[in-house]
């Protein structure tokens, strides 16, 4: 196997702003059986109520604040949740950003 090919290994999701420090870390890697969608890796990462109620609404949404990009497009503009994953995609979530 080239270096390469393990790079490009699991999926990489990247907590930033506010959330790193929230979730514990910066990046991770992560491994999937089958072909998971954004909602898999969510569900994954929001294991306890605190988690959930960073990313989520009441309704299960995503909140409206919370950006989410899957190789740096916007889920918004793919299949929300329902987007798919395959190894190597990177998925990077934003809280919300405030300031001037």
């Amino acid at each position: 196997m080239s270096v390469k090919e393990e790079k490009s290994q699991g999926i990489e999701i990247s907590f930033n702003g506010l959330l790193k420090k929230f979730f514990g870390s910066t990046k991770v890697q992560s491994n999937f059986a089958g072909t998971p969608t954004i909602r898999t890796l969510l569900e994954e990462f929001c294991v306890s109520s605190e988690h959930r109620q960073k990313i989520f609404d009441r309704d299960g949404n995503v909140r409206s604040d919370i950006t989410i990009l899957k190789n740096g497009r916007n889920i918004v503009f793919l299949e929300g949740l329902d987007t798919g994953l395959n190894q190597g995609d990177k998925v990077a979530i934003f809280p919300p950003v405030c300031g001037g």
